[in-house]
């Protein structure tokens, strides 16, 4: 899900993308990503993404529906960028009962 953020939202544009798509680093430690190293989060992995603040980062296009993927997911913050289209869509944001900050202004 993080991969396709990054690539439909013209990552190599954005003004900071420190680690992000580098193979050698946890997706944990990419700029704006803050993981849970709570185990009973998800059975599936022992990191997983809870936060995402890429806010004026120069992000755009549209975001992609594998978000719903990023289901420990609490807060989103994405504001003051140049996203487009229908940010999120009703399915994807059923897959997230875990989000209770969104933050999308300024798109």
């Amino acid at each position: 899900a993080l991969m396709d953020l990054y690539h439909s939202t013209n990552g190599t544009n954005w003004y900071d993308q420190d680690h992000w798509l580098d193979p050698n680093i946890s997706e944990c430690d990419w700029y704006g990503v803050t993981c849970s190293d709570d185990a009973s989060a998800a059975a599936s992995a022992a990191d997983v993404v809870i936060r995402l603040d890429l806010s004026v980062n120069n992000l755009s296009g549209s975001l992609p529906s594998s978000l719903q993927y990023l289901t420990e997911l609490g807060k989103l913050f994405l504001q003051n960028n140049y996203l487009e289209g229908s940010l999120l869509d009703g399915t994807v944001l059923s897959s997230m009962s875990k989000l209770q900050a969104l933050v999308l202004d300024g798109n």
